[in-house]
């Protein structure tokens, strides 16, 4: 299926820093700092039993966004730090 449009959001897997503590269930992305920071919805989280390996996250986020310039963080853990990896697209 194809549109004619310009895609305004995509998919991305990002994943959260170990630091020996769990995620919260109400977080949300945030893009860039202070009162212009954006917010992105946060899919699904999950947490590894073993609270030394990374959580992962799939977030809906600008297409535009560039991981290299703005600071991301959680809402609600922003001690974490975030990382975006790559998620492979069937063409």
């Amino acid at each position: 299926m194809h549109y004619r449009a310009q895609a305004k959001k995509r998919l991305y897997l990002l994943q959260a820093s170990a630091d020996g503590t769990r995620l919260s269930t109400d977080n949300e992305v945030q893009l860039g700092t202070g009162a212009d920071a954006g917010r992105a919805e946060i899919l699904i989280h999950v947490d590894s039993l073993n609270t030394e390996q990374p959580a992962v996250l799939l977030a809906i986020l600008p297409t535009l966004f560039d991981s290299e310039k703005p600071p991301i963080s959680l809402s609600k853990n922003p001690e974490k730090n975030l990382q975006v990896l790559s998620l492979s697209y069937a063409e």
